[in-house]
């Protein structure tokens, strides 16, 4: 996280496949807030990309 702010990453996902998740950051004046946490049966979004939706039953089986 702290490699990413310092060069200036605006948004990153991470996907837990154990649990299931993808919780995805965004970047706000040097510190990361969690925009949101998706599980499962919903479409995770970009905070970014306004067509970036992702079915999350597509990848976690």
């Amino acid at each position: 996280m702290d490699l990413y702010s310092r060069f200036g990453v605006d948004e990153y996902w991470i996907a837990s496949p154990k649990g299931k998740t993808v919780q995805v950051f965004v970047l706000k004046e040097g510190i990361y807030i969690e925009y949101g946490t998706f599980s499962k049966d919903d479409f995770v979004e970009s905070a970014f990309f306004n067509d970036l939706k992702i079915n999350l039953t597509e990848i976690f089986i």
